[in-house]
Formats: structure tokens, C-alpha cells, sequence
């Protein structure tokens, strides 16, 4: 009996205790306080990845777009943009280098203009006609202020490469035609890469910590 009493009492006394600390304005702020705490405390304790480094500045350059309006690096200020070289038509690489693009501006879609994509004819002298080029885009594109297919002469189209390629180490990447180029708001190049899954994957990282750069 006197157990039962004493089990009774203690029952008693701990429901008063919660009932005081939950009737407790400080209880409920301390308990919201901790709850915004633990996921804030998460988040500070991850490791954050490495920025990607700035592998050069590129060189001013202008080509044409297939509207034939004028694109080049001041008019790409304040963008993320990606570029890469297009076989000429005909090639039996064109189709995977467009499907390429594709996967790149589907992946980005979220970034909305922010992102652009800027594609180049990989031989000098291959440009495509205007409307040959606003085909390619408007089909494979749904919104053309994403994409920009340039060309122009080959001394321009040259120039072009080179103010893009010739500041930068390519590594492991292959040859100038084989690698894609990110490049930041002000025109620096901050990754080449390959076509492949995992190197397209690494891009779409580095593409989203640098779109969270101020």
C-alpha cells in the first residue's frame, strides 16, 4: 500500500512539474528556440566544397546570334554562361554536342536568364547561315534569351576561341573543342570540362555555388 502511495505521490508530483513548465511562456520560447537552433547548428557544422577557382579573365571579343544581333563578353556581364563548340552539320558528332547543350540548359532551367548558353562553330570556317542557326534554337530551345548560337567570319570566330581558350589550362579535358567553359558574371572562366555525365555533374555544382556568389 505504501508503495502504491508513494508511486501515486511521484505520478502527482511530476505531472505537476510539466504542468507548470508547459503554463511556462519561457518554456514554449526556449522549446521554439531549440527547434530553430538544431537545423541552423546542422547547416554551420557541414563542410562546405571548395569554390571554383578562377582559371582566367577572357579577352573582349563580339560575334553575331542567329537573329543577328551582337553577343559577346559585355553583353554577357552580369550572366553565368557555359560554352561550347558545335560540329558542323553533317558531323557525326553534331547530334551528341547538341544533345549536350540540351542537357546543360534543361539542368539549368531553374536559374532562369541568369544562365546562358553559348555555343561557337568548332570549325572557323563552318558558321551556319542566320536562319539555319535560329532553326537549331528555336527547335531544341524553349526560350531563345537562353541560347546563343554565334558565328561570323572565320578571322572573328577565331578570334573568338581564342580570347575564350588561350588564358586557360585545359588539363585533362581533351583538345579546345572537346571542352566546356563556365565562366562567372564577370566574364571569368571558373571551370573546363568534359562532355561525360560526371564531368557535366561537377559543372552543374560549380554552376550553382556560383550563382549564389554576391
Amino acid at each position: 500500500m505504501d508503495r502504491k502511495r508513494a508511486s501515486a505521490g511521484f505520478g502527482d508530483a511530476m505531472q505537476a512539474v510539466l504542468a507548470k513548465l508547459t503554463g511556462s511562456r519561457l518554456f514554449w520560447v526556449a522549446f521554439v528556440a531549440v527547434l530553430f537552433a538544431l537545423p541552423i547548428g546542422r547547416s554551420l557544422a557541414r563542410t562546405l566544397p571548395p569554390a571554383p577557382p578562377t582559371l582566367g579573365e577572357v579577352l573582349p571579343f563580339e560575334l553575331h546570334d542567329q537573329y543577328g544581333n551582337v553577343v559577346g563578353t559585355q553583353q554577357l556581364v552580369g550572366h553565368i554562361w557555359v560554352v561550347a563548340q558545335l560540329p558542323p552539320e553533317g558531323a557525326i558528332t553534331r547530334d551528341q554536342a547538341i544533345e549536350t547543350v540540351r542537357t546543360i540548359i534543361h539542368r539549368t532551367k531553374n536559374l532562369g536568364t541568369v544562365f546562358h548558353m553559348v555555343t561557337l562553330p568548332e570549325d572557323d570556317g563552318s558558321t551556319s547561315p542566320e536562319p539555319a542557326r535560329r532553326a537549331l534554337v528555336e527547335k531544341y530551345c524553349s526560350s531563345s534569351q537562353l541560347w546563343s548560337d554565334l558565328g561570323g567570319t572565320p578571322e572573328q570566330v577565331e578570334r573568338a576561341k581564342r580570347s575564350l581558350y588561350d588564358s586557360i589550362e585545359l588539363g585533362g579535358v581533351g583538345s579546345a573543342g572537346g571542352a566546356l567553359l563556365l565562366l562567372d558574371r564577370r566574364g571569368a572562366v571558373r571551370g573546363a570540362y568534359g562532355t561525360d555525365k560526371v564531368s557535366i555533374d561537377r559543372m552543374m555544382s560549380d554552376t550553382s555555388y556560383i550563382a549564389n556568389l554576391p
